[in-house]
């Protein structure tokens, strides 16, 4: 006998790195990506491209980098930014003036800001206190529990190193 059917099926959670905010009839309005390594790698001119169909197709979109490495991707030309060696970077591009791009540059050493997600254009922004939501999902996926003492990407600043070191000194890790 030939057993052709698996005798367990395990799905795989697939990670989402995007929310999309949508009216109650289903049509998008905005949507919010997180973006991962892969966005500001291999798959750079793929995550463009769909940031640009959001764009042409009326949708507001947000962008959240908070990866200190890989290229920059948002949707802010580099040369545009006030202080290009920020470390982390928030893009707000509205469907009604896609032309003004909204940026939060944030540095390693400053709380995550609250920032505004547009809705429709009569709608007022939202907010979105980023980082309440980094802490909760830091607490929730037990990330407290891992090991600080290596930090994984590019090499830290001097200023950004002692910066980490006080505050895993603090929270009781040995450095």
């Amino acid at each position: 006998m030939t057993c052709t059917e698996p005798l367990y099926c395990i799905d795989e959670e697939e990670t989402e790195r995007w929310i999309e905010v949508t009216d109650r009839h289903g049509k998008l309005i905005t949507v919010i990506e997180v973006l991962s390594p892969t966005n500001k790698s291999s798959e750079r001119d793929k995550y463009r491209a769909k940031r640009q169909t959001y764009i042409a197709g009326g949708v507001n979109v947000v962008e959240i980098d908070l990866l200190r490495g890989g290229q920059h991707v948002v949707n802010v030309p580099r040369g545009r930014l006030r202080d290009p060696n920020v470390t982390y970077l928030v893009c707000v591009t509205r469907a009604t003036n896609i032309a003004r791009k909204e940026y939060y540059p944030i540095p390693l050493d400053q709380p995550l800001p609250t920032i505004r997600i547009p809705l429709r254009p009569d709608d007022p922004d939202a907010v979105l206190a980023l980082q309440p939501l980094i802490d909760r999902c830091y607490r929730k996926g037990a990330y407290w529990e891992e090991s600080h003492t290596r930090l994984i990407g590019p090499p830290l600043g001097a200023n950004e190193a002692a910066w980490v070191a006080e505050r895993l000194k603090t929270a009781g890790f040995s450095v």
